[in-house]
């Protein structure tokens, strides 16, 4: 598995087009996360319109959508819960789910498993230039 981050916007998206013969290739998944607690997750259209973006200018074929609701180093079960409902709800309209979790390392894992969605527990790092 390699991960890659690209930021989350039309910017870093356009890096990673390049390589769309890799990313669309069968064995390929490209996971879009969607943290409802950023301002510019905080409607339906919103979130459609930068997915569609980072789509377009990163020649990606599909995404699967994860909920990634993240405070910092804040973040606790509760707003976990709180923050996949809220995405869950915002996505409807979109005719969308989110089709993944991810969590910090700090909570419970098994707190989730009544989503019935994969959660992925990870070892947030933040790196500067």
């Amino acid at each position: 598995i390699n991960i890659l981050d690209t930021g989350g916007n039309e910017i870093g998206a356009v890096a990673l087009g390049q390589f769309s013969d890799l990313t669309n290739a069968p064995n390929m998944e490209i996971l879009y996360l969607v943290n409802p607690y950023r301002s510019f997750s905080r409607a339906a259209e919103d979130i459609r319109q930068l997915m569609e973006g980072i789509q377009s200018v990163g020649h990606m074929e599909q995404v699967t959508i994860f909920c990634n609701p993240n405070l910092g180093a804040e973040t606790s079960e509760q707003e976990i819960l709180v923050g996949y409902t809220r995405l869950e709800e915002l996505l409807l309209p979109l005719g969308l789910r989110p089709q993944g979790l991810v969590i910090p390392n700090w909570v419970d894992k098994s707190v989730f498993s009544g989503l019935k969605v994969p959660v992925w527990c990870i070892t947030p790092c933040i790196e500067y230039p």
